[in-house]
């Protein structure tokens, strides 16, 4: 998998929270325990924050669930970002932060 860490988030959020993913495949995990690598946790959060609170353009005839599924597929993904690092996810001040917002 290749591109920028706003891309891999995106992507994971896509594909690994909204459906099962195949059992014995790492590539969330394996993302959850080296992003502090190439993306720095205020950048992991900021994103987080703004996918969260974003307000997908509502066509003719859609509902609002888009904007619910959105919000949903966050929690979902912070679950697994707390299961993955159980001692220090709320040891880490700006994890914290995050979570308080």
């Amino acid at each position: 998998m290749s591109g920028t860490a706003e891309k891999m988030l995106e992507y994971f959020l896509e594909t690994y929270i909204c459906v099962n993913y195949e059992e014995g495949d790492t590539s969330l995990d394996d993302f959850l325990t080296t992003y502090v690598i190439f993306m720095p946790i205020n950048q992991l959060c900021s994103r987080l924050i703004s996918i969260y609170k974003a307000k997908p353009q509502q066509r003719l005839g859609e509902n609002i669930d888009l904007a619910l599924q959105q919000k949903v597929k966050v929690i979902r993904f912070i679950i697994e970002w707390y299961d993955a690092s159980r001692e220090t996810f709320f040891e880490d001040s700006r994890i914290n932060i995050f979570l308080d917002v």
